[in-house]
Parts: C-alpha cells; sequence; structure tokens
C-alpha cells in the first residue's frame, strides 16, 4: 500500500503540490505568520508565534512520517508563490486510513483552491496509496473547512461535542468520512 508520492502533483493551470522539503521552511514560516490570526481560530498550533525553527522541525517530522507510513504534506502552489499547506496524516497503513487537513491564506479564501488542492489528494490517497478511508476532522463552526468536505463527496459522520480547545475554549468537532471507490479499493 505504501507508495512514495510524487514530489509534484498538479492541480490545474498555474497550481501545483510539491511535497514540503527543507529549502521550503522560510516561506512556510513566513506564510503562516501572515496568516496565524485567522488560523488560530480553528488551529491550536497557530494560537502562539510559530517560530522558524519550529516550521523546520516540522518540516522533517512529516518527511520522517511520509517515509515510514506514505504520509504526504505538501505545500500549494499558485504560479510558483506558496499558498497554503495539504496533508494526508495520521495514516495507518494497517488500517488503509488516513485524515486530510488543509489551509490556504486570506488571498486564495474562496476561490476553489483549498478545494481543488484537497481534491488531488484524494485522488493520490486512494488511487496510488490505495487507502481505503479518509477523514476530515474540523471544528464544526468553521463553516469554510466543512463547505470543502462537503463538496468533495465527504460524508459528515457525526459531531464530537467539546472534542478540540481552541483560543482558550472548547468547540465541537465534525466528522467527515470517505471511502474509496469500489474500482480503487
Amino acid at each position: 500500500m505504501r507508495s512514495k508520492a510524487p514530489r509534484v502533483l498538479e492541480i490545474g493551470e498555474g497550481e501545483q503540490l510539491r511535497i514540503l522539503a527543507p529549502r521550503h521552511a522560510r516561506r512556510l514560516h513566513r506564510l503562516i505568520a501572515a496568516n496565524r490570526v485567522s488560523l488560530a481560530a480553528w488551529l491550536p498550533w497557530a494560537e502562539g508565534e510559530v517560530t522558524l525553527a519550529e516550521v523546520r522541525r516540522y518540516i522533517a517530522e512529516q518527511r520522517r512520517l511520509a517515509a515510514a507510513t506514505g504520509a504526504v504534506t505538501a505545500g500549494i502552489w499558485v504560479e510558483g508563490t506558496l499558498a497554503g499547506v495539504v496533508a494526508l496524516h495520521r495514516v495507518k497503513p494497517a488500517h488503509a486510513h488516513a485524515s486530510l487537513g488543509y489551509w490556504v491564506d486570506a488571498g486564495h479564501r474562496g476561490t476553489g483552491l483549498a478545494g481543488r488542492s484537497a481534491a488531488r489528494l484524494v485522488r493520490h490517497a486512494f488511487a496510488d496509496l490505495r487507502l481505503h478511508r479518509l477523514e476530515i476532522r474540523c471544528a464544526a463552526e468553521n463553516r469554510a473547512s466543512r463547505a470543502v468536505a462537503e463538496r468533495l463527496g465527504f460524508i459528515l459522520e457525526g459531531v464530537l461535542h467539546d472534542a478540540r480547545l481552541v483560543g482558550g475554549r472548547f468547540h465541537d468537532e465534525a466528522v467527515y468520512g470517505l471511502l474509496a471507490p469500489p474500482a480503487a479499493s
């Protein structure tokens, strides 16, 4: 089941997913800093300042997980500019299962970029990695993330009450699932 992800996955005209590498650390650090306030509303890791050293450790850890499990953490690039991140994480090869996460910078929100990027990674997960199930978990109040999941065909499987602590308060967490199409499983 484990298959090494190509370094670049094409999304569309001028849009690519590129596996995050150490050389991307500074760009990713700048992108996180520019979007930290809006990201911190939903993502606990963005609540405080994220240092360049933390970004470097994150990329190194994601590359280690990629080698061990087939996890994929990719930068979303638009016309050569880093615009967000999409990832297959919590990959469980023994169960052919993974979680999907995504975020894009403020200038690309509402353009469909998150959805196109996530859709490309879903195709890779089912066709190349031969995963059977994908899951998206997001704050129930995060309408934008939920809309991406729903447009991709993920089914709302439930809401976990007070399941995530962000910004000093508990949020309900929406859990979405998607199974591989019969031909891909």
